[in-house]
């Protein structure tokens, strides 16, 4: 067989993961016409690129990543945010403006301790992430809550083709937004399903090497709501 695993199955380094006209991505590398995997992780086909996500290891920025951070300082310079990483993130002037008065308004709304989202647009060994939020759907995030699982499981919260994401925003809350740093953010005004959606993320964490992982989570979920809202009747009969 050219391919010789499933998407998302653990392997191991060294072990032979395609043979022939694939190409070896993060994670992998590419000899005699076979590639193998360099890490311990989760082995992930995308048309004929084959990848290795570590499962341990802190998040890496890489250009073109939406993150989730805190803004650490500020000062007419620019901003330094936290994105979950060994490096801290800057946001200038410029890169907050890119395309005009937009961004500018949007850098000065900023404050000390307040999460954005935000895109990596430039990042090397000479210089920490630089960020800009001149798109749409990114800037401050108000209110809601911060959940923070390990950057390697953040293709399983979303799912094959968006179906964890999908099932999260049906069943909890639409007001959910992920950084590929491992940052979460979501809002809702009902503390029951802020519970839930924590107890559901974790379990995705912890699960995300295992096959089936979406209906489960579908059988959490019902689980869990019905065993509050029994909570609620005992309370209020």
């Amino acid at each position: 067989m050219p391919v010789n695993f499933e998407n998302n199955q653990i392997v191991s380094p060294g072990e032979l993961l395609a043979e022939g006209d694939y190409l070896s991505g993060e994670g992998s590398f590419k000899e005699g016409g076979k590639v193998y995997s360099s890490i311990l992780g989760l082995a992930v086909l995308k048309g004929k690129l084959v990848s290795v996500i570590p499962l341990q290891g802190p998040y890496h920025p890489k250009v073109g990543d939406i993150v989730i951070g805190k803004v650490l300082n500020s000062s007419p310079a620019g901003m330094r945010i936290d994105i979950n990483s060994f490096y801290s993130a800057a946001i200038f002037p410029s890169s907050a403006n890119e395309t005009g008065r937009r961004g500018r308004e949007k850098f000065t709304q900023f404050d000390v301790g307040e999460n954005i989202i935000a895109k990596i647009i430039s990042f090397d060994r000479t210089h920490d992430p630089i960020l800009t939020v001149d798109e749409e759907g990114l800037g401050k995030l108000v209110g809601g809550r911060i959940v923070k699982i390990h950057p390697t499981r953040v293709p399983r919260v979303i799912g094959k083709k968006g179906s964890m994401i999908k099932l999260l925003k049906e069943e909890l809350t639409d007001k959910i937004k992920i950084g590929q740093n491992g940052i979460i953010w979501f809002s809702t005004n009902n503390d029951l399903i802020e519970d839930i959606l924590v107890t559901v993320l974790k379990k995705i964490e912890r699960e995300a090497h295992t096959s089936g992982l979406t209906d489960r989570v579908k059988e959490t979920i019902k689980k869990l709501k019905e065993e509050k809202l029994n909570v609620i009747r005992r309370k209020n009969p």
